[in-house]
């Protein structure tokens, strides 16, 4: 999206910590990527970075606004691809669950959806670890993720199964599948 553009850019400079490797990082020209980090700290009124010739580092400011930008950056990506998938013209349901991680619950999760809403495709997101499947679920690509405890409760609002409750397992949720 074009409105993250000044956010891309500063957080591609963080992470490089040089603007030339950033530029290149982004496909974009190294003044033009300079005026928008320029305009970024105009907008808002302090420093990032710490530039010299030899050397750029980030200032507290920058390293505070770093932190947001990332988590912002992320939530319009997600929040993109949740539109796109609510979108299709068929209804579905994306489940993450690891491949034999989900103690037995995925065979009752897709009777399940075609008893109480056949007309809803499931569409399967294997993850290679339990925390992946919830970054699945964070991210957007999956609205239900089916995961082992523990794992990265950030983000997420998360249920305990009633009927799995003395188990490591643990179902979650994002959002209702979209119809």
């Amino acid at each position: 999206m074009k409105e993250t553009r000044q956010l891309r850019y500063f957080v591609a400079v963080a992470e490089e910590l040089h603007f030339g490797r950033a530029a290149d990082r982004l496909g974009v020209a190294q003044p033009s990527l300079s005026r928008a980090v320029r305009g970024l700290e105009g907008v808002l009124g302090t420093q990032l970075f710490e530039r010299s010739t030899r050397h750029v580092g980030l200032t507290s400011a920058g390293q505070s606004l770093l932190i947001d930008a990332r988590a912002a950056l992320d939530a319009v990506s997600s929040a993109g691809r949740r539109a796109v998938r609510a979108g299709l013209a068929r209804p579905s349901l994306a489940i993450a669950s690891k491949p034999d991680g989900d103690a037995g619950v995925l065979c009752e999760v897709l009777a399940a959806l075609q008893r109480e809403a056949p007309g809803v495709e499931a569409e399967l997101l294997f993850a290679a670890a339990g925390d992946q499947a919830a970054t699945m679920l964070r991210d957007g690509r999956a609205d239900v993720a089916l995961v082992p405890a523990p794992f990265d409760e950030r983000g997420l609002d998360w249920k305990c199964s009633p009927r799995r409750a003395s188990s490591r397992f643990r179902p979650l949720t994002r959002s209702p599948p979209r119809k």
